[in-house]
This record gives C-alpha cells, sequence and structure tokens, in this order.
C-alpha cells in the first residue's frame, strides 16, 4: 500500500494548507467538517481500500498522477500546454535547450506546492534565478518537496501560458466544480503579487458572481467580466466530468489559444477553508450525484465513443 492510512492526502493538504494560508481548522485537531468528512472518505475507499474496483483504482491513478492525467486529456483532445520534459530526475533536462519562459513542476504534487514559474523571476516566490542557476535551484527546490511518500516524483516542464488578458502575467486558474455532468459553480484564482494579495472569485455557470464568501483561505478578488470563453470552458469541463461521472474540480486556464486544460483535483483543497455557505453548496452536489465512474473506466479509452474529440481551440 503506497499510502499510510494514519496521514491521508486530504489530511497533508489540508495542514500544508493551513500554514501556508494561516487557517484555525477545527480539524486539524481531529475535528472533520461535513464536506472534509465526505473527501477523506473518499480518499480511503479510492486509495486505500484494496477491494475498491478496477475502474476507481485507475481512477485514482490518472487523479494522482499529472503524467497520467496529461494522457488522459491527449486521449480526450482537451487543448494542453505543450510538453518539454517529463522525466525522473532534473540531471535529464537540458536548461540551455528550454524557452525563456517555462513551467516546472513534479508529477505528484498538489496545490502549488513546489510548482515553478519561470520568468527571469520564479513568479510565486519572486526569487531571481539567472538561467545559469535554473538547474540548482530547481535541484534545492525538489530536495525539500512534499509529495506522495514513498512514490519519487517525475519532472515535468512545460509551456508558460499567456492569460487571454495579458494584464495578468501569472495566469488565472478556471475551477469548475463539477458533479453529475455538469458545471455548478467557477473560482477564479489570480496569484500574481505577493501572496498577501492572492484573491479568488466565485461565479455561477451563468457567470452570476457569488458575493457571499464561498471560501476562505484568500481574499476576495475584483468582479471580472464575463469571459468570451466561458462556453468552451463549460463545454470542455463537461465532456470530462461526463466521462468520469465523479464530482470533482476542473483546473483549466483561458489563455491566447483557448481553453487549456490544467488539472484534474479529486480532493478540492482537502475538503478545508470553505465557508458555511460553500460547505453545504458542495455536500449537497456529492449528495445530491454520487460518483458514478463507468465500468471499464480506462484514463487510455475514452468512454464517449459517440463524441468526437473536443475541438475547441
Amino acid at each position: 500500500m503506497i499510502f499510510n492510512q494514519g496521514y491521508s492526502i486530504a489530511k497533508r493538504y489540508a495542514k500544508n494548507a493551513a500554514f501556508a494560508l494561516h487557517i484555525d481548522l477545527g480539524w486539524a485537531s481531529g475535528v472533520g467538517g461535513p464536506l472534509n468528512s465526505r473527501i477523506v472518505a473518499r480518499e480511503q475507499y479510492w486509495i486505500m481500500n484494496s477491494t475498491a474496483p478496477p475502474k476507481v483504482k485507475a481512477l485514482s491513478r490518472m487523479v494522482g498522477d499529472k503524467s497520467v492525467m496529461r494522457r488522459y486529456a491527449q486521449t480526450m483532445g482537451l487543448n494542453l500546454s505543450r510538453s518539454y520534459y517529463d522525466v525522473p530526475s532534473i540531471a535529464l533536462i537540458d536548461f540551455d535547450s528550454l524557452p525563456e519562459n517555462v513551467v516546472i513542476k513534479p508529477n505528484n504534487s498538489w496545490s502549488s506546492n513546489c510548482v515553478l514559474i519561470i520568468k527571469e523571476t520564479e513568479l510565486l516566490s519572486g526569487t531571481k534565478v539567472p538561467r545559469s542557476e535554473l538547474r540548482d535551484f530547481c535541484q534545492q527546490r525538489f530536495e525539500r518537496l512534499d509529495v506522495v511518500p514513498g512514490v519519487a516524483p517525475r519532472i515535468l516542464v512545460e509551456e508558460f501560458l499567456q492569460d487571454y488578458d495579458q494584464r495578468f502575467i501569472i495566469p488565472r486558474d478556471f475551477k469548475v466544480f463539477v458533479a453529475g455532468g455538469r458545471a455548478w459553480i467557477i473560482q477564479v484564482l489570480d496569484r500574481n503579487g505577493p501572496p498577501e494579495l492572492h484573491n479568488h472569485s466565485f461565479y455561477t455557470r451563468e457567470w452570476t458572481r457569488i458575493n457571499d464568501r464561498f471560501q476562505t483561505s484568500l481574499k476576495k478578488g475584483p468582479t471580472f467580466p464575463k469571459p468570451e470563453l466561458l462556453s468552451e470552458l463549460l463545454k470542455a469541463a463537461e465532456f470530462v466530468a461526463r466521462d468520469t461521472g465523479v464530482f470533482a474540480r476542473l483546473d483549466f486556464y483561458l489563455t491566447t489559444r483557448g481553453v487549456v486544460f490544467g488539472e484534474f483535483t479529486a480532493y478540492p483543497v482537502g475538503g478545508i477553508g470553505f465557508t458555511q455557505l460553500g460547505e453545504r453548496y458542495l455536500c449537497n452536489l456529492i449528495d445530491r450525484f454520487p460518483d458514478s465512474i463507468p465500468d471499464g473506466w480506462s484514463a487510455d479509452r475514452p468512454r464517449l465513443p459517440q463524441v468526437a474529440k473536443l475541438d475547441i481551440a
């Protein structure tokens, strides 16, 4: 078994998030809220239960490995960032061959843990990194990496995407909460600037701003105008939602070359840091639309043969 049953992904994620975001979490001392309890129960079934069906194990493996996740997105015909390297060691990367602006990350971490966004500076930390020092900088950062216990990470080097609104140097995340094959809530996360300026805002699928606090991990952001790519975003999210049949948060970027898939998140924020409104809303989705992974589901075979590969570019 890869994971120690007493120290789960959801718990590790929540502890890391609480420390990084200064959230006072009652559950950290053993009290689990309704959403966190549901997320932990899912994780225990998906990952720790040796008798879980093959379709559950297949989806769990995809969720925990960004390399497999990327292959799945390619199979589904989703628009992706360009991939430069997917290797087991930093030593195998020819840094001189890389574009000036790149993203370097492990394949099995969570949140923005050890994601390096390089544009002369490492943008999330604000550290100036000359190209001649980039290899050593990455080596030092990945030595402190907090990832899945017992599983050595692969290193992914990908394209630095450009937000469709060029005022944002780091592209904003458009995180879509899906259940029952449908998109319900969209979270827009802006990580530009120092951490104290990071912010988010929440919208309905029709792009009505949810003014009440939905999650407390970041400050409330401005209200953004309805994106021209909203219909394409919903189309991509619901394509994946119908194929997998589960509650999830699907992360995308709206870029100068269209909607780009980022990540499939089965344990969003470990189910912690939500307001009563956010927790009630997401618990209701989980309860109304129980996970229904199709028989025979595989990350390497689309389940929707009647639907052509998604063309949203």
